[in-house]
């Protein structure tokens, strides 16, 4: 199952005395060494490359081939059902969820998507639109 260059993620956490998880992390490592129940993988972090002797029971394989990373993202287009998802430098985020209802082109200026929420207009920018359902086809 494991072999050497495949990537994987270690799980680890803390365990309490009722066997309840918490502080849950996640190290991304590419594999270098393959025994019988253990891995030495080499974690991808720019802070420490020393290799760590891992558990295979900690680890998932991450099959990286599988995926394609060409994939784009949906644009949203008018009538599409939105959530608009801003994270704040401040670590507040402003969420909201509408239907597109008109889109700004303004040359120099970043792209925006008029969305009817909560019963009012917005203009939200249109990169921090997230797809959730398409327009039922022949209902306007």
């Amino acid at each position: 199952m494991y072999e050497i260059n495949d990537w994987v993620v270690i799980v680890g956490c803390v365990i309490n005395d009722l066997g309840r998880r918490s502080s849950v992390n996640f190290t991304v490592a590419k594999i270098i060494e393959v025994g019988i129940d253990d891995l030495i993988v080499k974690p991808n972090r720019s802070f420490s490359c020393l290799p760590l002797f891992v558990s295979k029971n900690s680890c998932r394989k991450i099959p990286v081939d599988d995926i394609d990373v060409t994939n784009d993202l949906r644009k949203p287009q008018i009538g599409d059902l939105v959530l608009y998802y801003h994270a704040k430098w401040s670590g507040e985020t402003e969420r909201t969820v509408g239907y597109v209802l008109e889109m700004k082109y303004d040359p120099g200026r970043p792209r925006e998507a008029l969305v009817l929420t909560d019963g009012e207009n917005k203009w939200l920018e249109y990169n921090k639109l997230l797809v959730l359902e398409l327009p039922i086809k022949g209902v306007k």
